[in-house]
């Protein structure tokens, strides 16, 4: 057998994995190059694919090529929820930048659902789109092969997959959930109780309760974690679990919520129930928009800028699409915590 034989795949179709591994290059590099982008690689490497796409003639998909002909000047966002003041505060950021840019942001919402994400990720292939912006619903890259088959520029918001792949744009969650457990510490708190979706289903909510956990855990505070369905959230069944968990407020307890959404349905319920904070309980969340200002001035917030992470994300984008330099494959946003009188 010849070298040239090694290079060979003995199965069709051809894929970029395919020409990824015996190049011995990750996907994203074979990428590049597909899109024209040489100056992020040797030349060895360039001519190691080159010839390997040619040995196994490998043709990249329509939309790909259409890509390289740079015939769209239409983007793609797909938000993990449009209900989700965040998801629309990252296409805010995005579309601001991107029309002064000259394209055109088209919104595609799955629903915080990964069977439709799936779905829509598919339709992909019939899309004229330059590139495409992601926050995702699920956390893991083989969940998005039909993505990574593409070839199609792409930068993920707010969250990371469990194997590094695109670039990524996110808040520094960890860090900003250690310094708020470390308020909640210094401000005499006995106990947290955390709200949140299912933790394992996000990157995010997974690096906001472990910052949060590990701190204070570690100065002896006890720690629960509710995990609810925020579209079907059952109030009086919330408050019941809160009273036993702390024994009906003989302890300091802080009450934290990990997205806005759900931050609005505990306040809701504190004004319902008459829990006066931070006399009974401290109450804390993540949120971004003025609205939850409006409902309650005197929350204690952290902010995550997302407007940023999509102005960011955009920027970078059209970097990528216009085979200019992106430096960075990773990009933290610094969220901050609002102080206010809920803690």
């Amino acid at each position: 057998m010849t070298d040239n034989d090694n290079n060979k795949i003995p199965t069709q179709p051809v894929t970029i994995q395919d020409i990824a591994q015996i190049a011995d290059v990750s996907i994203a590099t074979v990428s590049r190059y597909l899109h024209g982008h040489l100056n992020r690689m040797s030349a060895e490497t360039a001519d190691r694919i080159a010839r390997i796409i040619k040995e196994n003639n490998y043709v990249p998909n329509k939309v790909a090529q259409n890509l390289k002909q740079k015939t769209s000047s239409t983007i793609g966002i797909m938000v993990a929820n449009i209900d989700d003041s965040f998801s629309i505060e990252l296409y805010k950021g995005a579309e601001e930048c991107l029309f002064k840019l000259g394209y055109e942001l088209v919104l595609i919402n799955s629903k915080g659902d990964a069977k439709r994400e799936n779905q829509l990720i598919n339709d992909m292939r019939n899309r004229q789109l330059a590139g495409l912006l992601v926050q995702p619903v699920q956390n893991k890259l083989a969940d998005f092969k039909v993505l990574s088959d593409l070839g199609l520029p792409t930068m993920l918001l707010d969250r990371h997959l469990d194997e590094h792949h695109w670039p990524v744009i996110e808040s520094n969650n960890e860090a900003i959930s250690r310094d708020l457990g470390q308020m909640i510490i210094d401000k005499g708190y006995e106990e947290v109780i955390i709200v949140t979706e299912t933790v394992a289903a996000t990157t995010s909510h997974q690096q906001r309760a472990k910052g949060i956990c590990e701190i204070v855990e570690a100065a002896g505070l006890i720690t629960h974690i509710i995990e609810v369905d925020e579209n079907h959230f059952d109030g009086e069944a919330v408050h019941t679990q809160i009273g036993q968990l702390t024994n009906h407020r003989q302890i300091k307890t802080a009450l934290i919520a990990l997205n806005e959404p759900l931050l609005i349905q505990l306040v809701g319920l504190k004004i319902r129930k008459n829990v006066k904070y931070p006399q009974q309980m401290g109450i804390v969340g993540y949120a971004d928009t003025p609205m939850i200002n409006i409902l309650d001035p005197d929350l204690t917030l952290v902010r995550q800028q997302p407007i940023e992470i999509g102005r960011r994300a955009a920027q970078m984008l059209v970097a990528e699409i216009r085979n200019e330099e992106v430096a960075e494959d990773s990009v933290i946003i610094n969220a901050e915590i609002i102080a206010g009188n809920s803690l």
